[in-house]
């Protein structure tokens, strides 16, 4: 019964960081995109 206890605690939590570092990865990536297309754009108009 202990393992089958620990088993879903440790699931919750991988699950939980892989969450987090899934957001961060894609906000960084939304805000790297931004900024390349901005600087792409002021390439273009000058």
């Amino acid at each position: 019964i202990r393992p089958r206890l620990r088993h879903p605690g440790a699931n919750r939590s991988g699950s939980f960081h892989g969450g987090l570092a899934v957001c961060g990865a894609s906000l960084t990536g939304v805000l790297l995109l931004r900024f390349f297309i901005l600087y792409a754009g002021q390439l273009t108009v000058a």
